[in-house]
């Protein structure tokens, strides 16, 4: 039998070989992450648990986050909407009152002639 030694740069061509993108992109997650897994050192149980369990509670936080983010930008539209419906109603008043004031000024002015 043949033995092929492992020298100093095997286990850095390996290292280049999973740092690099994948070739065909058909190539599953589940591959990948198994040729991961495989290459990593071994877990135990609970390691794997924590993992999962830390992993979970991102993804939780991140959504939280992310649907308090649009609810956010939801009420910000929606008070930007509020200002410009009250500036409508505040240009008509003040068009209403100047107008008002002009009849009435007519009316002071004309009736004293």
């Amino acid at each position: 039998m043949l033995s092929i030694p492992a020298g100093p740069g095997e286990s850095k061509f390996y290292e280049k070989y999973q740092a690099k993108p994948y070739l065909f992109a058909a190539e599953s997650k589940e591959n990948r992450l198994l040729t991961q897994f495989c290459a990593a050192k071994p877990k135990s149980f609970l390691e794997q648990f924590e993992i999962s369990r830390r992993k979970a509670k991102d993804k939780e936080e991140s959504e939280h986050f992310n649907n308090w983010i649009s609810k956010l930008q939801e009420s910000i539209e929606g008070i930007k909407i509020c200002f410009n419906n009250l500036e409508k109603k505040t240009e008509l008043h003040n068009k209403s009152v100047l107008e008002g004031l002009d009849s009435l000024s007519k009316t002071k002015g004309g009736g004293s002639e």
